[in-house]
């Protein structure tokens, strides 16, 4: 134990042992909790904090997860940032009268938290104050608070009661979201809002600049406040039809998509048509010629994408914050033919952003529709302006002899992805063009030098020679082998269909949702460079993880495990690494595509295919090296960042390991390209926890 002026800085395991015997002695001449004090400390299960003590320092209680109780005395005054963070035991909590403000994630991801007492003396509640405290399920605001934090009661999810006193003057961003079990919500001046859509943000609160009237006028509508702008002008009854057909949830009533996402969604229905009062005429399947309502053809469209498995909560990462510009005649006629939409919806679906892309492209080609007579450079004859020739595009083709030759081709999902690389990245060739094609997807990455970083990458694994494998063969469970996987140990599901059909589909789907399957990514695989965009806070081309980026493609020692879903996309990530000589492995904590984080089931199922994942590479190492074979795989999760765990929740249930040496990835960082200031060295460095070892179960649960 260590104490300097009357702060305690540090508290060992064996310290908490005096503490129990002889709290008298233990808290001697202590005036102050310092930072980190009590961090870590698992075997800390209740503590009663003396009267000596005025201040509890930021995270000086951080992560003690069995702590169930803790009785603070009125003498403190002040309790730093994440004081409390993530004491996932934590069931009750007393603030003292004497303090002022519940600072930045105090309780952050304290899951157990069922009730706290907020005095009067407090007028301000920070960031993150409350947030991941998933068993809170009321809480009462005093009248004197004026100011709420952002995301402060963020994923609560079993909060159902909320007033907000009319003492609060500014409410930021997100307090609420992921608070879905929400039922009422007292707003300042006591008006009541029940539809949830309405507590998705905050904003119109801020400044006061709704009245009590307007907000009791439009609290049952379908859309936030700040939505009413956008639809100015629209077919508000196109609008209505939309969102009963699609997003209305069937049992509570309430509409199910989130602001950001019926946004991009109204926008891309008013550039597509859905709120237009005039007729094009379009060809039916027998050929002939009606003129229809464009609104019912756009309408058409957005129901082939929301049937064929688009999902509305998903809507602001397809259109990509799409604007609303204009009605375009061609984009529409384009989705039109099946083929092109189905193609459009299967690339929008393996890569985000396509419908943009194709959207501007067609804006910008609007005047090929004026042409007049339009050239066959082929053979220099005028073609005749008619429908089915003005809406064609000028495509390069080099033909056998090497010569370029410009032709005038139908746009296909295939022409204008071509049309895209060479309109995005210079000195694409043939070999290199899976890089382009991938990258092109992601906005993000639109600049050349994404493209020629990822060929530089590239080209340093082939000239190093690096394999693509760490093992002889490439460890990879198939969609197919997981869904056998799944239904061989689902006979009981099966039996019920017979018996209870609806009953029975209903779970089959929960859990059907939930499969996927694992691979050793190659190093040669293209996705590698997209992947900080695939999976949020995995590596990137350039950043703080472009260190971890070119590790993983050009070290022998090193390779990708990815997380498929059921229909092949990623949806989590790590990097295992291979102590040869030593005999071990570490895995880097994992990276969970945002749609699943706070989804237990899903998380949880994630993490025991990565450990089947796991157990498989392993296994195939041990078979290529009978005489130096891995021993222990350990997994490091980084302490911090607690919203961002996710899965490596279920990583810290396994046994603590002492820190095997893993590279620091510091060292594989290149210079250039976004003026980096900073850098990552892999967390996977600070604590690492036993995930496999020879014979064992190994956590391979299905």
């Amino acid at each position: 134990m260590k104490k300097k002026n009357g702060v305690l800085t540090e508290v060992s395991e064996k310290d908490l042992k005096l503490l129990i015997k002889n709290p008298k002695k233990f808290w001697e001449g202590v005036t102050s909790i310092g930072s980190w004090a009590f961090g870590y400390r698992k075997s800390l299960k209740n503590i009663i904090i003396p009267n000596s003590v005025t201040l509890i320092g930021d995270n000086a209680f951080s992560h003690c997860e069995n702590l169930k109780s803790i009785i603070i005395p009125n003498s403190v005054t002040c309790i730093e940032y994440e004081a409390f963070r993530g004491c996932t035991s934590l069931t009750n909590v007393t603030i003292p009268d004497g303090v002022t403000s519940i600072e930045n994630g105090v309780f952050s991801g304290c899951t157990s938290l069922t009730n706290v007492t907020i005095p009067d003396s407090v007028t301000l509640i920070g960031k993150y104050a409350f947030n991941y405290c998933e068993s809170l399920t009321n809480v009462t605001i005093p009248n004197n608070v004026t100011r709420i934090g952002s995301c402060a009661f963020t994923c609560c999810k079993s909060l159902t009661n909320i007033t907000i006193p009319n003492s609060v003057i500014f409410i930021s961003e997100g307090i609420l979201s992921g608070c879905h079990n929400l039922k009422k919500v007292i707003l300042p001046n006591g008006v009541e809002i029940s539809n949830r859509l309405l507590i998705t943000n905050f904003d119109f609160l801020i400044y006061k600049r709704y009245s009590k009237e307007i907000l009791e006028k439009h609290k049952n509508d379908y859309t936030p406040p700040l939505m009413w702008k956008e639809l100015e002008g629209l077919n508000l009854k196109e609008y209505i039809n939309l969102i009963k057909n699609y997003g209305i949830d069937k049992e509570t009533k309430e509409l199910n998509v989130e602001e950001d996402n019926l946004t991009d969604f109204i926008h891309f229905g008013y550039n597509l048509g859905l709120f237009s009062n005039e007729t094009i005429k379009v060809k039916n399947s027998s050929g002939k010629e009606q003129e229809l309502p464009i609104s019912n053809l756009a309408h058409n469209v957005i129901q082939k994408m929301i049937l064929s498995g688009m999902e509305l909560n998903s809507m602001h990462i397809y259109f990509q914050a799409m604007k609303k510009q204009e009605f375009n005649e061609q984009f529409l006629r384009f989705l039109l033919n099946k083929t092109n939409l189905d193609e459009v919806i299967a690339e929008e679906q393996k890569h985000n952003g396509f419908i943009v892309k194709l959207y501007d492209w067609f804006k910008e080609r609007t005047y090929l529709t004026n042409l007049g007579e339009i050239e066959d450079s082929s053979n220099r004859t005028p073609l005749p302006t008619s429908e089915a020739n003005r809406f064609k595009i000028r495509v390069y083709e080099t033909t056998e002899s090497g010569i370029d030759k410009l032709r005038w081709r139908e746009p296909t999902v295939d022409t204008l992805k071509k049309e895209f690389i060479e309109k995005v990245y210079a000195g694409v060739t043939p070999e290199k063009r899976h890089i382009a094609e991938c990258l092109l997807q992601y906005p993000e990455y639109s600049k050349q030098m994404y493209y020629d970083k990822a060929v530089e990458i590239d080209d340093e694994r082939i000239k190093a020679g690096v394999p693509n494998h760490l093992t002889s063969k490439h460890v990879k469970q198939s969609t197919m082998d997981a869904y056998r996987q799944y239904f061989e140990k689902t006979e009981g599901i099966r039996q019920q269909i017979l018996e209870t059909a609806d009953k029975a589909l209903i779970e089959q789907k929960e859990s059907a949702d939930q499969i996927f399957s694992y691979e050793m990514l190659s190093k040669d695989s293209e996705e590698i460079f997209a992947i900080g965009s695939l999976v949020p806070g995995a590596p990137t081309l350039f950043g703080a993880d472009a260190g971890p980026m070119r590790a993983v493609i050009i070290s022998s020692d090193m390779q990708p495990l990815v997380i498929r879903d059921s229909k092949d996309n990623i949806v989590a990530f790590s990097i295992v690494y291979v102590n040869r000589k030593e005999g071990y492995a570490v895995v880097k904590g994992f990276e969970v595509k945002r749609k699943y984080r706070g989804n237990d089931k899903a998380c949880k199922a994630i993490y025991d295919k990565a450990m089947q994942g796991i157990d498989a590479f392993v296994r195939a190492y041990n078979e290529d090296n009978p005489n130096n074979p891995i021993k222990v795989v350990t997994c490091g999760v980084s302490p911090d960042h607690v919203d961002w765990e996710v899965i490596n929740n279920y990583v810290k249930r396994n046994p603590k390991s002492k820190i095997l040496k893993v590279p620091n990835l510091d060292e594989w960082s290149y210079a250039g390209g976004l003026n980096l200031t900073t850098s990552w060295p892999g967390d996977w460095r600070k604590k690492q926890y036993k995930i496999w070892e020879p014979d064992k179960h190994n956590n391979l649960e299905v």
